[in-house]
This record gives structure tokens, C-alpha cells and sequence, in this order.
């Protein structure tokens, strides 16, 4: 929701979350309207309700568009989801190009200086067609060398940007494809299930058999549900999908599924949560490493959270028992905080267990020198030790 601006909890607001169609039409919510809003969790703003005594005369219900503006094909709501998409696929130039901004995104490709502007015009002039079109840029050199706005320092980095993806491994090729429900999370799934993408597509292809062992083996990937397996059967046994990826195997280096030994890892199974802000990382970077060594990625703390990351804590809190007591930052729950201790710049104290029982005790420095210790200020609530040293995030103490 767009909103005139208002100071909320010291913030000035201008846009607020109305998640969906079914909260609108819940909430009644029409353009003109006074609206009460919050900052849920004490970060997002969200409209609470709306003030029916300022409602202005004549306002109506918000109609929602029943074809897409770009391409005139159907916006279609599928049964369960509270979403409406456009039903034009590869004839609707908007999903087209939305398409090649994710295959070149830090998580996929991760293609330096080719940003959204690039990939537009480029489009718009049939230059790409395909994202496998990117590859094949380079015919057309001369041609960029001559646009305004290119130099030939910036055409030289970005065809050489280009190149250096021309390597690239299977979980996050799987994810480039921009596959509907497949993010990076079940990207590494089938990379992990399949190890090459010779056998993923051949395991696609036969698992359009009803009762085969091939649906059978995709139905039992844990993580992977019935819509997914449909969304994924569908896009590769798609004639132009093939295609695609008959182009993408000529020419790149999809490196197969290196599965690592997680064995003696100390977080295989637990669920981690990466807080604030990442320095010298992206946190697709932080979290493919966590999940090589056998951890789940969450997007938020829940009661199945086996730890929290803290990188640059989000904000102090003055009231904290930490204050004053080597604490870099520390979140509004005392359970979870931060400490810059010896040579570490990050270091992360997440417990394990969530209910507070008394007041909290500061732990001592022999304490921090140990990856795992009990604090009597939370009943049996173990703490592990996570931290950072260089550009590597790590979740134990091999070294001191």
C-alpha cells in the first residue's frame, strides 16, 4: 500500500505490506482510505485496519485485472494460491525478461554488471532470446562497443564477467532456470538427489511414467511435494525447455554434485537463521555453506530453530543484561546476542533451547573459549559458538 508518509516508531512510512488479495478483500481496504498501520515484529509496516468514519464517498472495492497488461493472456489464480500470474509464459515479454534478471542474479549465475537495464535493452533489441543467448553476446561485440552509454572498459568486464560463468555447479545452474517453487533450497535438493544434470533430465524424462521409479524417487525427495514434482516434470519435458538445455550443456561446464562430508560437523540437522547484516559474504553464500555442513536454512527463528547467526546485529538494546559487557550488539531477547571477542570479528551465541528460565548470567571468558556451554540463567540451555575469522563463516572451534 502506498501511504502519505507518517513517522511509526521513529521510522518515516511510506509503504506498508498487504501480503495478498484475500487480506485486502478481508480488510476492505480501498484507495483514499485512512488506515491504521504497525511495524509487525517492530520492522515491517503493516495496515491494521481501516477507518470506515474517513472512508470518502463513492470509494470501491479494488478490481482486480483479469488479463495481463503486458501481453493481453489471462491472469489466472490457481486453486490454493493467492496469487494471480499471467498464463502467457514465453509469449509475454515481461516474464521473459524477469526471467533473464534471475538467471543473471547473485544466486544463479551471479553475472557482474549485467544489471536489469542491461538485460531489457538487450532483449528489446533481439540481442538474447534465450538465456543461453547470453553466452553468445560476444558476436555481437561490436555491436555494444557502438551503444551509448558503453565504453570499452564496461563491455570488455561484462563479456569477461560472462566467460567466468561459463563453469558454474549443478544446485545453482537448477536454480537459474527460474523452475516455479524451485528456489536454492530445492535447487540443492535435486542436485544432491541427482549429482549430474544427465541424470537429473533423464529422471525427469521417465518420471512422466505414472508408477515408475522414477516419480516414485522424486516423490520421496524430502521437501519436494506433489506441485512441485509437477512443476518440475512439466518444464523438462517441455519442447522448448529441451531445447534450452541442449543449448546450455553445449555450451557450459555444469559441474556435477560435490556432496561434502558433514559427518563431524556439529550443526548436521539443526536449523540455523542468519540475522542482520552480512558483510563480506552474501547470505546465499553463508547459507550454502551452512547447509554443506549438514544444516537447514530458515528464513526466520521458530521453536524448531537450532541457532541463530548474528552478523551485524540489527539494533542494540539498551536494557540488555549484555550492555557493557563486551557486546557488539544485542537483539531485543537477551537469548540471543552478539560479542566480538580475541580475533574474531563475528562472533554469534545461539541457543539451543528457547525458554527463559530466570534472569541471565553473564558467562565468563573461559566459557567463550568453548563451543558449547550451560548457562545457569536458562534451564539446560546449550549455547554453541558461531563466528567469523576472514571470509569464511564457521560453526566450530578447531582453532583458537
Amino acid at each position: 500500500a502506498k501511504l502519505e508518509p507518517i513517522t511509526v516508531g521513529g521510522v518515516v512510512v511510506s509503504n506498508a505490506t498487504l501480503h495478498n488479495e484475500d487480506e485486502i478483500a478481508r480488510k476492505d481496504v480501498r484507495v483514499g482510505d485512512t488506515v491504521v498501520i504497525q511495524r509487525a515484529g517492530d520492522v515491517i509496516p503493516q495496515v491494521v485496519e481501516v477507518v470506515l468514519d474517513k472512508r470518502p464517498k463513492g470509494s470501491k472495492a479494488f478490481d482486480y485485472p483479469t488479463h495481463c497488461q503486458v501481453c493481453g493472456s489471462e491472469a489466472i489464480r490457481d486453486d490454493g494460491e493467492a496469487v494471480r500470474r499471467c498464463s502467457g509464459g514465453a509469449i509475454c515479454p515481461a516474464q521473459v525478461v524477469e526471467r533473464f534478471r534471475h538467471f543473471v542474479s547473485r544466486g544463479a549465475f551471479d553475472i557482474e554488471g549485467f544489471g536489469s537495464k542491461h538485460v531489457e535493452a538487450f532483449f528489446e533489441e533481439d540481442l538474447i532470446k534465450t538465456p543461453a543467448d547470453i553466452f553468445r553476446l560476444r558476436d555481437h561485440e561490436e555491436d555494444i562497443r557502438s551503444r551509448e552509454g558503453w565504453g570499452d572498459k564496461s563491455v570488455d568486464n561484462l563479456l569477461a564477467a560472462i566467460e567466468s560463468r561459463r563453469t558454474i555447479p549443478l544446485d545453482r545452474f537448477i536454480f537459474a532456470l527460474g523452475i516455479r517453487q524451485i528456489g536454492q533450497a530445492n535447487a540443492r535438493l535435486l542436485a544432491k538427489q541427482y549429482i549430474s544434470i544427465g541424470a537429473l533430465r533423464e529422471a525427469l524424462k521417465n518420471a512422466t511414467v505414472i508408477g515408475s521409479e522414477a516419480l516414485e524417487d522424486l516423490n520421496n525427495i524430502d521437501g519436494v511435494g506433489p506441485s512441485i514434482v509437477e512443476d518440475l516434470i512439466s518444464f523438462f519435458n517441455d519442447a522448448a525447455s529441451r531445447i534450452l538445455l541442449d543449448d546450455f550443456e553445449a555450451q557450459l561446464t555444469i559441474e556435477d554434485f560435490d556432496t561434502p562430508d558433514d559427518s563431524s560437523s556439529p550443526i548436521v540437522g539443526k536449523t540455523i537463521v542468519f540475522t542482520g547484516t552480512l558483510e563480506t559474504v552474501t547470505r546465499g553464500e553463508a547459507k550454502a555453506r551452512a547447509e554443506q555442513l549438514g544444516a537447514k536454512v530458515a528464513g526466520s527463528v521458530s521453536k524448531k530453530t537450532g541457532g541463530q547467526v548474528f552478523c551485524k546485529a540489527p539494533r542494540p538494546n539498551t536494557h540488555s543484561p549484555m550492555l557493557g559487557h563486551g557486546c557488539k550488539g544485542v537483539r531485543s531477547s537477551a537469548k540471543h546476542f552478539a560479542v566480538d571477542i580475541k580475533n574474531y570479528t563475528v562472533v554469534g551465541l545461539a541457543f539451543w533451547n528457547h525458554e527463559t528460565y530466570g534472569s541471565f548470567n553473564r558467562p565468563s571468558r573461559k566459557y567463550l573459549s568453548s563451543p558449547s556451554i550451560q548457562f545457569s540463567g536458562y534451564h539446560s540451555a546449550t549455547v554453541g559458538i558461531v563466528f567469523h575469522v576472514s571470509d569464511s563463516y564457521c560453526f566450530d572451534r578447531d582453532t583458537e
